[in-house]
């Protein structure tokens, strides 16, 4: 915090017209006076001037420092040149070479903590000084009086000095001032103090000063003297020690002495120490005596219970009686009964028994009976036994599973033959069943959108039950997409390759077509999938699509684009497994893979396999039975119906053939149910 004064000086200038070289000093005149204005008389000050060169913040080509006291009228006069030098010489400033500037600094109470009063350029050079140079007086070459001149300036805490005389900031943000009113002292934004009187208004003759003289120290004006003498001049002899004779301790240097009475005669300290020990009934001290405790050996916790008649006792105690029913013959087993049987009548000991109903043979056997089938045939263990009809075998429309050439009786392979219907008269013709058979509920598997009926077709599996599902009359068709998730049928797209943006739903429960909310784009082929809750579809056509992807939130009702598929994808298979969606389709002559994360939003190129066909993958139906795919497609390269059934294992990234049921045909179905592929249609 910088002291804040208002010093009016002045520089007292006087013409010297010596012949011989001029005194090296001049005189300094200031007027000290606090913020308020008022004088600052008789007070002791000390200062410290700068000559410094070129600039207010140049070098210090001279340095010296003064110690003085105001007068009543706060004036001081200092005549620079002749205080103590500090640093360099007056005589050796060459007042013609530059532009010199006074700076001066104060401190209040005539110490050595300088703080900065001001800076002032020296306009007028005393004239003796430079007498004797002053014919050779350097060249003003521009001739120019007034372009020397500066201006200082400040904006913020930045000072800045014209015609390029530099600037510094000034690190004094404080802004606060101090006050002096009667003897107290203040500081703005601060505390205040009172100041001790001066009654005689000398700033000095409080200064004191201590001295030794011997054993005696003063302090001056009249301060007072204080004697520290050691009258024997021995450092060492108040030095004591402590002793001990017999019971007796003694200090040194006549400190005195005292008795301990506690005398221990054998000056031995351990053998006081003694040890408790306990054997049998009697109390053992080290080195002492013992103490028999046997009659205290009764004092046990160790109590017997008994009870006489219903009253409960417990010895060195007290008794309850109990209440409730009393066992009067106090025998704690005689209550304990058996059940038996005898004939049709059960009994307990000691009480009643009851009759069961007759069973006329007394065989506990023979009402237990097993239930067979065998072939055609159900029979019953122990009874008759039934042949039952087809239909009562199978419910009409039922598929079945069959390696022969020839149908059972009763049936025909779907979609050959309409000419003896027999009891196929509600079975459809699933020319392209491949369209979407691999999907799949809890108990049913849908074939349809096939060529060329358009409906989609629901095989009950549970219930042995089929149903056809006819579709509106909308856009979709065998190019569109199907997925089936929480008992209802998601199709999506159609048009062929033209591709338009709809979405449709059953509902199984309701058994109900609705419309929901457009794709937000156009879609013909491609593939779909569900999980999560919601659906997710992947590329098709028209070329605009190729890379598109998008997911359906079935709650929300809305769509949202996913990130771009990494290549061109028009059609083939998709199926959903561990959280993420697998795409399947033709490429040449390999089959290529992606796989987009769920979790992630990310897409890989999963796997490249080689292509098991000629055929596109896009003609195939395929299905999934925990991380297999079952793909049945047919080859081109052996004849129109030869057909190919070949499997993925998504983990192991590994391709196998597989077994195929020759009765198969181009376009055939595949769905899966509870683990086990069946195939429909062509």
């Amino acid at each position: 915090m910088r002291k804040q004064v208002i010093l009016l000086a002045g520089l007292l200038f006087a013409a010297l017209m010596a012949v011989a070289q001029a005194p090296q000093t001049f005189k300094y005149q200031a007027a000290a006076r606090n913020t308020q204005g008022d004088i600052m008389a008789n007070k002791l000050v000390s200062f410290r001037i700068s000559i410094l060169s070129d600039s207010p913040i140049g070098n210090a080509v001279y340095v010296e420092t003064h110690n003085t006291a105001t007068n009543e009228y706060g004036l001081v006069t200092l005549v620079i040149g002749s205080g103590t030098p500090v640093s360099g010489s007056m005589t050796t400033i060459d007042w013609g070479s530059a532009e010199y500037f006074l700076k001066t600094e104060i401190d209040l109470t005539g110490g050595s903590s300088y703080d900065f009063v001001g800076t002032s350029q020296l306009l007028s050079v005393p004239y003796a000084f430079y007498a004797e140079t002053a014919a050779n007086a350097a060249d003003d070459f521009d001739k120019d009086a007034s372009n020397e001149l500066q201006t200082i300036s400040k904006t913020g805490n930045t000072v800045t000095l014209s015609q390029g005389g530099g600037t510094f900031t000034d690190a004094d943000t404080d802004a606060q001032t101090l006050t002096l009113n009667g003897n107290t002292i203040g500081i703005t934004n601060g505390n205040s103090i009172v100041l001790p009187p001066d009654n005689d208004g000398d700033t000095t003759n409080e200064l004191q000063t201590i001295t030794r003289t011997g054993t005696d120290i003063t302090l001056s004006k009249s301060g007072g003297t204080i004697s520290i003498a050691d009258n024997d001049n021995n450092a060492t002899n108040e030095l004591q020690t402590i002793s001990k004779t017999g019971s007796t301790v003694t200090l040194s240097q006549s400190g005195g002495s005292f008795t301990d009475e506690v005398d221990d005669a054998d000056n031995n300290p351990t053998n006081e120490i003694q040890v408790l020990s306990f054997s049998n009934d009697t109390l053992y001290l080290s080195n002492g005596s013992q103490v028999f405790l046997g009659a205290y050996t009764d004092n046990t916790d160790n109590q017997t219970i008994s009870i006489v008649g219903n009253e409960l006792i417990i010895s060195n105690g007290n008794s309850v009686v109990l209440s409730g029913t009393i066992d009067l013959d106090a025998d704690p087993v005689n209550e304990l009964q058996d059940l038996t049987i005898s004939g049709d009548s059960v009994l307990i000991t000691g009480g009643t028994g009851i009759r069961l109903p007759h069973d006329e043979d007394a065989d506990s056997l023979n009402e237990i009976q097993l239930l067979t089938f065998s072939n055609d045939t159900m029979y019953l263990t122990k009874g008759n036994y039934v042949v039952l009809s087809i239909d009562q075998l199978v419910p009409s429309g039922t598929c079945i599973y069959t390696m022969s050439e020839t149908p059972p009786a009763g049936f025909q392979y779907s979609g050959i033959s309409q000419s003896n219907p027999g009891n196929w008269e509600y079975c459809p013709k699933l020319s392209y069943a491949s369209s979407f058979s691999q999907y799949s509920t809890t108990d049913s598997i849908f074939c349809g959108l096939g060529y060329p009926e358009l409906f989609v077709y629901c095989f009950n599996m549970k219930a042995q039950a089929n149903t056809r599902i006819d579709i509106p009359p909308t856009q979709m068709d065998y190019s569109s997409n199907l997925a089936v998730y929480n008992e209802k049928i998601y199709v999506t797209g159609g048009s062929n390759t033209t591709g338009n943006d709809h979405l449709w739903v059953y509902d199984l429960l309701l058994s109900s077509w609705a419309q929901k909310t457009n794709l937000p784009y156009l879609k013909g082929f491609g593939g779909s999938c569900s999980g999560f809750g919601k659906i997710y579809c992947f590329g098709g056509f028209p070329t605009s699509s190729y890379r598109k992807a998008s997911c359906y939130d079935i709650i929300n009702n809305s769509w949202s684009l996913l990130p771009d598929l990494p290549c061109d994808y028009t059609n083939g298979k998709v199926v959903f497994y561990d959280s993420a969606a697998y795409v399947f389709f033709s490429q040449s002559s390999e089959i290529k893979i992606l796989r987009y994360s769920i979790v992630d939003s990310l897409w890989e190129e999963y796997d490249v396999v080689q292509k098991i066909c000629e055929t596109n993958l896009a003609d195939a139906s395929h299905a999934l039975i925990d991380n297999k795919v079952y793909f049945v497609e047919n080859d081109n390269s052996i004849g129109f119906d030869a057909m190919v059934m070949w499997s993925y294992d998504i983990d192991s990234k590994t391709t196998q053939i597989e077994t195929a049921p020759d009765y198969l045909r181009y376009h055939s179905g595949a769905g899966a149910y509870n683990g086990n592929l069946f195939l429909f249609g062509g």
